[in-house]
């Protein structure tokens, strides 16, 4: 099917290396919506592309965005940090408004790139030019029980910093987690299934680890604060990670208008329902648009 848009690579330079951005344009007056996903691929990836489906061709600009050390940006592993991440968020936004225009919404469409983006919103220096937010995955501020183990996590933290300095772009091997709910074997098909294009597809740098950490303990991270522009929750009621009960704690601490779409789903869903959930996305850019 022929999508209503043009789809296209570019870039900009944070810090003197260039961001690869992948854009799939509607109209330079059209909302736009800056997606991001679990920095463990590129956007540019036939995966990536699966997750925006139902999205791309409608009614607003996509703007997919790869880190620098990641995907086709430039730069290594030690480039992967919180404040690299930022400032490259940052100079997404302002080529848009210099390309575009400044009706700016944020999506994070997978379980990580839903806390990464809620990171970045929730700061001021962020939050200021986004219209509304969107997210799959949920973070409370130092509560790590979405990562499975909390005390291991919170142990491990430290080293994981020692390590960085050392070695950052070593891997943490990725084994399938265990798990015995709602699609339970069709998950497990699902990571078998990427680790045989890529077995190290989900194995995650040190670097990337720690700095997922530092969102959730650093004394400076912004997931202390609130946000301040309407907020979507896409939340499966299976999900393995983000359970019913630790999104609902989350939602209860939002600011109104907010609203939570809780539906028959497991976590990746974000790829099996991706077009169903991007249709949600695009009636509440829509709504919010300006």
């Amino acid at each position: 099917m022929k999508l209503n848009c043009s789809e296209k690579s570019s870039f900009f330079t944070t810090y003197g290396k260039k961001n690869s951005i992948r854009i799939f344009e509607v109209s330079k007056k059209a909302p736009n919506v800056i997606f991001i996903m679990t920095p463990i691929g590129s956007v540019h990836e036939e995966l990536a592309g699966r997750f925006m489906n139902g999205l791309v061709g409608k009614t607003c600009n996509v703007f997919a965005l790869d880190f620098l050390g990641i995907g086709r940006s430039e730069g290594k592993a030690k480039d992967i940090s919180v404040e690299n991440i930022f400032a490259s968020t940052l100079k997404l936004i302002e080529f848009i408004k210099e390309n575009y225009n400044d009706n700016i919404h944020f999506y994070g469409g997978t379980g990580t790139g839903g806390v990464i983006g809620q990171a970045l919103v929730s700061s001021k220096e962020i939050g200021k030019h986004i219209k509304s937010f969107i997210q799959y995955g949920v973070a409370i501020y130092k509560d790590v029980s979405i990562f499975g183990n909390d005390r291991m996590i919170k142990t491990l933290y430290p080293i994981l910093k020692l390590l960085n300095k050392l070695s950052p772009g070593s891997r943490i091997k990725f084994k399938i987690p265990p798990y015995d709910g709602v699609n339970a074997e069709k998950e497990k098909n699902w990571y078998l299934d990427v680790m045989k294009e890529d077995p190290k597809a989900f194995d995650f740098k040190i670097s990337l680890f720690k700095t997922l950490l530092d969102l959730m303990f650093s004394k400076k991270s912004s997931l202390k604060d609130n946000i301040n522009c309407p907020v979507l929750i896409l939340a499966p009621k299976h999900d393995r990670y983000y359970y019913p009960e630790y999104v609902s704690r989350y939602f209860n601490m939002l600011n109104k208008p907010k609203e939570l779409y809780s539906f028959d789903g497991s976590h990746l869903s974000f790829d099996w329902k991706a077009e169903e959930l991007n249709s949600k996305v695009i009636q509440w850019v829509d709504s919010f648009s300006v």
